[in-house]
């Protein structure tokens, strides 16, 4: 559930790819396979803090199996 702080601070899909070591065609596969909440403005997508915290969390803990 997003609440109005969780955009205060966005992340980009470029700062997501490049923070998670993915391509951020791969960010946008993920936001549309409904893997994590965003909001798309314009033609860009913008992910709360929270969110991409939490995705990139959910991959550390998937690679480290």
């Amino acid at each position: 559930m997003e609440t109005k702080s969780d955009y205060q601070t966005l992340w980009s899909v470029t700062k997501l790819a490049e923070k998670a070591g993915v391509t951020p065609q791969a960010i946008r596969f993920a936001l549309k396979e409904g893997k994590m909440e965003a909001r798309k403005i314009g033609n860009s997508w913008v992910i709360p803090d929270s969110e991409a915290k939490n995705w990139l969390q959910s991959r550390n803990k998937a690679s480290k199996k």
